[in-house]
């Protein structure tokens, strides 16, 4: 088990598709943070309209997962579960459709690399989501105070009672580990959910692009159907990953929910097809 769980994560991690992913995000989170940067030094020092909004000003409203206007936040929470299974998403459609998933159950086993698959892509969907987050806070908050935000500026108020909402006014910090924690967690289901459509989906670009298509089909009911129902919380992963709300409140049953929801069907999709899977 420790064997070809090592030898997975090792595929996963070290890789080209790996870095060059880890690349563009990373390029993307320090331009978001030139941008996040020059805004929150205007709000301090007043330049936009003479009244220093000092706590408009600090790293915990400015950062990536904060930001609901830029190209760079949309561009990321959009291609969020592209960019979580384009690592290692797609690997088990390749080894299926090159029979080398044959060989490895015959070395290791049937359980043991079925598990291995899970878990190395669980891992390198929530590293390559947490990492440019963690990047950009870091770097924002090395040129902006982390002042802790107050009611009395609208901008950068989180208005809604809202997830963790009373965390967010008391200690900030945490609030943004929490959902940095959150959009890794969701990476990491959307790269699991690219690997059991393999089972399904012939070619690894089809298994690659399924958690977003998902991803979408969310954000399409939650605008067109489920706003209308007046139960008031943000319902896509789209909406309720970001730090801020967009829409409505975020509420932590309706996320929890859907994460178990994703987890759950994921998992019992690898048991069952893993176990009638046949090597010949």
């Amino acid at each position: 088990m420790y064997r070809c769980l090592r030898c997975e994560i090792k595929k996963a991690f070290l890789q080209k598709k790996m870095l060059a992913v880890a690349l563009i995000l990373g390029v993307l989170s320090l331009f978001h943070a030139k941008e996040a940067i020059t805004t929150g030094l205007n709000a301090l020092t007043g330049n936009y309209s003479g009244n220093p909004q000092i706590t408009s000003g600090s790293a915990f409203v400015h950062w990536l997962g904060a930001d609901t206007g830029s190209f760079e936040s949309t561009a990321f929470f959009f291609l969020l579960p592209v960019f979580a299974a384009l690592p290692y998403g797609w690997s088990l459609a390749g080894e299926l459709q090159s029979r080398y998933t044959g060989q490895m159950i015959s070395r290791c086993g049937r359980k043991e690399y079925f598990f291995a698959k899970m878990v190395s892509s669980l891992l390198s969907g929530m590293a390559i989501v947490v990492a440019p987050l963690l990047l950009n806070f870091l770097v924002v908050s090395m040129f902006l105070p982390s002042l802790t935000p107050e009611l009395c500026y609208p901008y950068g108020g989180l208005l809604q009672r809202s997830l963790w909402s009373g965390i967010y006014y008391t200690h900030p910090l945490i609030y943004v580990m929490l959902y940095i924690l959150l959009d890794g967690l969701y990476g990491g289901a959307f790269a699991v959910l690219g690997t059991v459509s393999s089972f399904f989906l012939k070619y690894r670009i089809m298994a690659l692009l399924f958690p977003f298509c998902l991803y979408m089909v969310l954000e399409y009911l939650d605008s067109n159907f489920v706003v209308y129902t007046g139960i008031g919380y943000d319902c896509s992963p789209a909406k309720f990953l970001r730090a801020m709300a967009v829409a409505n409140e975020h509420s932590g049953a309706i996320i929890a929910a859907e994460f178990l929801l994703l987890t759950g069907v994921s998992l019992a999709v690898m048991i069952y097809r893993g176990k009638h899977y046949e090597v010949l």
